[in-house]
């Protein structure tokens, strides 16, 4: 034997085991849907394998978080993030996809689609792009962003969302994707991006952070996505309903500066877009105890509700997000949509619009379905006859229940008597007020309307407050479960008027140390007597 041919038989013999021996072992910490198999055996939490084996995921909705043995790293994976990762198998395969070794597809960006089984049932044609980057390589890792992404799927895609989805992904990733949505989009009604990862701000700009970043210079920011990108890429799409959402306000730190600004800034785009910040300009996202953030639990559990219209719908993630966080966490919303959109109507033909006027003729017309539950009238109000809909009352105001009889006339005036009872340990002091600014959106008002469309609003002295003979000047006391009555006196509302399709009434809770008591209370289909 040669030489050379001993000499290279002893480097393959001397390599094979090295490389063995240095392959990282991986311990699973949890574990979604019992086993999975990899490498061929079936493995449950607290069984090792190699970085090398190969997954075949039980489901297409399994989720894995696993403990790497040598440096202790904690990383997540899901059957969806392999898939959109394009013939990844193994954990090795998936960080030199993540990290564009040999294995990078020079085409496209990494993405899975899934087309909306449920899309017909609903009035527009709709689609969405999430991005989830969980898994940094030279930043604190996040727990959260994958199973957001993964959630916020699963609710768009029933509520007839064509859904595209990229986790940890790298800049070019990041463009490839947006590019790749924007032009899908302007085939669409409505288009939503939502991002879930680190984001930071600088000179005024937003940055999306990819999961590659290290932030060691400030010229890195080049190579991370600015929002504002996002912005003008979707607007220009041709889509007429355009929501962008940021969870992405977690608390990264740079090395070039100490005294960077935590959080995101304002960002607002063209009307039709609103633009959905998961904390106020400045502050810091928390991450919460549970698999998804508290900002998207609250945005989750909000898309349940049906016939909800998108700025009510936003209103509630708001005050969930806050509730949830002991009121460390606010959200914001800025921009306005022009479109009637919801995501979750009532039945096909049935759109709760986001304009208050429209959405009071809409509502009274309309007939509640037998799936909605309606208002449980209290003993002390007059029957409804059958052919008249249902009172429906809506309060989101936490501890405060809220009861409405019928409307009667006095003269030209009409008097509402409205029932308070506090739920609550603590007293409460309440009023309403003309106009209350909360989220970015301008109809948290205390008006009424008719089937006409015509208004009747607090402001300019058409409404007026009562409890018992007298006119309330300013907030009545809620004392802990006794009930308070207090009349809304409408003014000058014509006799030929017998409904009033919607009453909105802008709520805030006055009491000392309440820094968000802001609400919106609607009551539609009153009649009056």
């Amino acid at each position: 034997m040669s030489r050379l041919k001993l000499a290279i038989i002893l480097t393959v013999a001397f390599i094979m085991p090295l490389t063995a021996v240095c392959a990282d072992k991986l311990t699973i910490t949890r574990l979604t849907g019992g086993k999975v198999s990899i490498g061929g055996r079936q493995l449950k939490a607290g069984d090792s394998f190699d970085e090398g084996d190969a997954i075949s995921w039980a489901t297409a909705t399994q989720q894995m978080e696993a403990k790497n043995t040598r440096t202790g790293n904690i990383y997540r994976f899901s059957a969806r993030q392999f898939a959109s990762k394009k013939g990844v198998s193994s954990v090795r395969d998936f960080f030199l996809r993540v990290n564009k070794a040999s294995t990078r597809k020079a085409e496209g960006a990494d993405l899975a689609f899934t087309a909306s089984p449920e899309a017909s049932k609903f009035p527009e044609k709709r689609v969405a792009l999430l991005i989830g980057n969980s898994n940094y390589t030279n930043i604190s890792s996040l727990r959260n962003p994958m199973y957001d992404a993964e959630a916020l799927s699963e609710a768009l895609g029933n509520l007839g969302f064509d859904v595209y989805e990229a986790y940890d992904c790298d800049y070019t990733d990041m463009i490839s994707a947006l590019n790749t949505f924007a032009a899908k989009a302007g085939g669409y009604n409505v288009a939503m991006f939502y991002y879930s990862g680190h984001g930071l701000q600088e000179d005024g700009r937003n940055y999306l952070i990819p999961v590659t970043a290290n932030l060691e210079f400030k010229s890195e920011l080049t190579r991370c996505l600015d929002a504002y990108d996002v912005l003008e890429r979707i607007e220009n799409s041709g889509v007429e309903t355009r929501i962008v959402c940021l969870d992405a306000c977690r608390d990264v730190k740079t090395s070039w500066t100490r005294s960077a600004a935590t959080g995101l800034t304002t960002i607002e785009g063209n009307p039709g877009t609103a633009v959905i910040c998961s904390t106020r300009s400045g502050q810091v996202a928390l991450d919460g105890d549970s698999d998804n953030s508290p900002f998207t639990t609250a945005f989750v559990n909000a898309l349940s509700d049906r016939g909800r219209g998108f700025s009510d719908m936003m209103s509630r993630v708001v005050k969930s997000t806050y509730d949830i966080t002991d009121r460390r966490q606010c959200p914001i919303v800025n921009g306005t949509l022009l479109s009637d959109f919801v995501f979750n109507p009532v039945g096909a033909a049935i759109r709760t619009l986001t304009s208050v006027a429209s959405s009071a003729v809409a509502a009274a017309v309309s007939t509640a379905p037998a799936s909605q539950p309606a208002y449980q009238q209290p003993a002390y109000q007059q029957p409804v006859p059958p052919s008249v809909p249902a009172i429906i009352v809506e309060n989101d105001v936490p501890n405060l229940a809220v009861s409405v009889a019928p409307a009667r006339r006095a003269g030209k005036n009409v008097m509402v008597d409205i029932i308070f009872t506090n739920m609550g340990s603590k007293a409460k002091k309440c009023a309403f007020v003309d106009k209350e600014p909360c989220a970015g959106y301008d109809d948290y008002v205390t008006a009424a309307w008719d089937l006409s469309g015509d208004s009747y609003e607090m402001s300019g002295g058409g409404m007026t407050l009562m409890k018992g003979e007298e006119r309330l000047w300013s907030a009545p006391t809620l004392p802990s479960g006794v009930p308070v009555k207090i009349t809304l006196v409408i003014h000058n509302v014509p006799r030929n008027v017998n409904m009033f399709a919607m009453l909105s009434m802008a709520f805030r809770d006055m009491m000392p140390g309440e820094y968000y008591g802001q609400a919106l209370m609607r009551v539609r289909n009153l009649p009056i007597q």
